[in-house]
């Protein structure tokens, strides 16, 4: 009966074993965010953009200031470095309605020299592995 038992047991862990393991796997993400001056279309500094959970979407009225602008991680689009031009048309200031339609959204992190695309960067960075989830990761 023993032997039973502990088979039982054996197999029970290893299944709660395996289901927190995959649970930890690295996701892509699907959106990488950067601070940006909408007036100017230059990144700036994270530092620069609030660190809010629910921060405040640029709706092209809001006036001056630093938002989070988000490139798809699938995009080809280069990554700017700090104090370069972004392209506009290659994402949105909508992080909001990202995050509410079950988006994985990293907010801040990326190199301030920029990248080749934001592809090659969430890709590079994420194959390391890591914790992952929907929502938004600030870095």
């Amino acid at each position: 009966m023993t032997s039973k038992r502990s088979a039982s047991v054996c197999i029970g862990l290893t299944a709660l074993g395996a289901s927190v393991l995959t649970g930890c796997a690295a996701q892509q993400p699907d959106y990488q965010a950067l601070c940006v001056d909408p007036g100017s279309e230059q990144r700036v500094p994270d530092e620069q953009c609030s660190d809010a959970e629910d921060p405040e979407d640029y709706d092209g009225t809001s006036g001056v200031g630093f938002f989070w602008f988000y490139m798809a991680a699938s995009s080809r689009a280069p990554l700017p470095a700090i104090g370069s031009r972004y392209d506009p048309s290659v994402g949105t200031y909508r992080g909001r309605a990202l995050v509410n339609g079950g988006r994985y959204v990293v907010r801040g992190g990326a190199p301030s020299a920029g990248a080749s695309s934001v592809r090659s960067y969430t890709t590079s960075t994420m194959r390391s592995g890591g914790f992952g989830g929907r929502g938004v990761s600030s870095s």
